[in-house]
């Protein structure tokens, strides 16, 4: 079971810019066993692990994880965008300015745990 408070907790650490706090984020997201979540679940953490990842330069781990959401659900455009980029930095085809790209999608993806979290809990009632 995935502790929704530390997920949105990671997600707060993340969406920030403080290095020291996306670092704590990832933590947090790597610190959950994903092998007993539901593929939406599952997804999401990826992805916001694939995201801190990127804003920490850490590529190769970010193009994994986004390449597990890709084997996952083949159609996810965001993560395929997202993989395309980190791809791109790590071929040095790429601004390294990724603070507005990845700040949208921190934002659109924290809308979607948001809603995820809600009907986890909405399920449990």
């Amino acid at each position: 079971m995935i502790n929704l408070e530390a997920l949105n907790k990671a997600k707060e650490l993340i969406d920030d810019s403080n290095k020291d706090k996306i670092s704590e984020g990832l933590k947090i997201l790597e610190s959950f066993d994903i092998s007993k979540a539901d593929n939406d679940l599952k997804i999401q953490i990826l992805y916001y692990e694939a995201i801190a990842q990127t804003k920490l330069k850490k590529l190769k781990e970010a193009s994994s994880n986004l390449q597990k959401i890709i084997q996952l659900q083949p159609d996810n455009h965001k993560a395929q965008d997202l993989l395309r980029t980190v791809n791109n930095l790590i071929n040095g085809k790429e601004d390294n300015n990724l603070v507005g790209v990845v700040g949208v999608v921190v934002g659109t993806v924290g809308t979607i745990l948001g809603a995820i979290a809600l009907g986890l809990f909405l399920n449990k009632k």
